[in-house]
């Protein structure tokens, strides 16, 4: 649904859409749309190893499947562990700290 506002700086009226963005049906989902972030990012904060941090953690873990866990379980944990990196990073960045190594990473898995 688009909702009209006013830019706050020009006073000249604009559109807000709102997005409706679907749930990742897999864990292959969720880590194509964690390449299409890293990807992003590289453009936009090319120093920024914080998503490869992620991406490299998630591969080293299988993407948090196996043997023994079940596809869904898998995906909720990979979108959990990818939340939580992201969310301590913002916070981090707010903090003029730089983002999570590797090391850091794997402390909270």
């Amino acid at each position: 649904m688009d909702q009209e506002v006013l830019d706050p700086d020009t006073s000249t009226p604009g559109v807000v859409r709102e997005w409706r963005w679907l749930d990742p049906d897999s864990s292959g989902a969720v880590m194509e749309a964690l390449a299409n972030y890293r990807a992003a990012m590289f453009i936009l904060h090319p120093f920024d190893w914080g998503p490869m941090v992620i991406a490299k953690v998630a591969m080293m873990f299988h993407f948090f499947g196996g043997a023994n866990v079940t596809g869904a379980e898998a995906k909720r944990t990979l979108v959990l562990f990818i939340n939580f990196c992201l969310e301590r990073n913002a916070n981090r960045a707010g903090n003029k700290k730089p983002p999570l190594d590797y090391d850091l990473s794997l402390l909270h898995i």
